[in-house]
């Protein structure tokens, strides 16, 4: 690899799936522009400090994503590498949006290492996925800097892939009303091998609120908070969703007497399928009557052995 170019080169045929070593990703060959994200103060040998007036390469990134963003070209395949240790803070309404078609943003490193999203300021703070096949992915996102944040994260494009993050849902008496709000535009939306968990008993409606959409896929995550009792982490309101697959998740609502991890409307479609939740109360932790439920597990309280359902 060049340490002074903007386009890191790899393994000739690139790595189609991805690569990891030591949690920082050997980059994919892409027909795009690679852009580097950094704000902290460990600088790279012979590096500049972040700054958006900085062309973006490994040695003089970007100060932020958004201006990461004013570099890309939509559905050229541009990937935005956010290093470890760099943070942002979201205060307003699409104070981050992801306008332009097709761009990875990937941040890098392991842990608490991974970079920081923090959501405060007003209840209306959030990022905002306006294009599609964009995705956000291994980063640390905290969502318990005020209380009753609304839809932190909005969804409004198709194929929106939100992959192994580790989301602070709630902390103390705090919690955003949702975690992710989509409409009915952003068919093909994946969530994927995220933690969404906090300390504490601060309440949500739900986690993933789906509005309408096709072809869905949430699967290998773990979700835990006090949400709505008859609701659930996950649920479908307003216009049924369709083709969902929610699949090998680990789904547990705390709240008191809570009955519910997962809401549909009846005219949803899709599978419910290898799941383990808990619920505090009662037999039915789904309500999906267009689904099918296929070898699913439910506790109805801790310390018992789980059920079949």
């Amino acid at each position: 690899m060049s340490i002074g170019a903007g386009q890191p080169s790899n393994f000739p045929f690139g790595f189609s799936l991805g690569a990891l070593v030591r949690g920082i990703p050997i980059q994919p060959t892409t027909p795009g522009k690679v852009i580097w994200v950094y704000n902290g103060s460990a600088l790279a040998p012979q590096g500049r400090a972040g700054s958006d007036g900085n062309d973006g390469s490994f040695q003089s990134p970007k100060a932020t994503i958004a201006g990461a963003l004013l570099q890309c070209a939509a559905g050229r395949g541009d990937v935005i590498y956010v290093k470890s240790g760099h943070s942002e803070t979201i205060s307003t309404a699409g104070a981050l949006t992801l306008s332009v078609a097709g761009v990875q943003v990937i941040g890098l490193g392991s842990g608490g290492s991974r970079p920081q999203l923090t959501f405060n300021g007003s209840t209306a703070a959030s990022l905002l996925v306006s294009a599609a096949n964009c995705s956000l992915i291994n980063f640390n996102i905290d969502l318990t800097g005020i209380t009753a944040l609304a839809a932190p994260i909005a969804v409004q494009a198709g194929s929106f892939m939100f992959a192994n993050n580790y989301v602070m849902n709630f902390a103390g008496t705090s919690a955003p009303t949702l975690g992710i709000l989509t409409n009915a535009s952003a068919s093909g939306l994946i969530v994927d091998n995220n933690v969404v968990t906090g300390l504490g008993s601060g309440t949500s409606t739900a986690f993933l609120q789906l509005v309408g959409g096709d072809n869905i896929i949430v699967s290998n995550n773990y979700i835990e908070g006090f949400f709505t009792a008859g609701t659930g982490a996950i649920s479908n309101i307003t216009t049924a969703a369709t083709n969902v697959r929610i699949s090998g998740n680990v789904l547990l609502n705390n709240t008191a007497v809570s009955t519910k991890v997962v809401t549909m409307l009846a005219g949803a479609s899709g599978t419910i399928n290898d799941n383990r939740v808990g619920i505090l109360s009662g037999t039915a932790p789904f309500t999906a009557a267009g689904m099918y439920w296929l070898a699913n597990y439910y506790a109805a309280t801790t310390g018992s052995v789980g059920l079949i359902q």
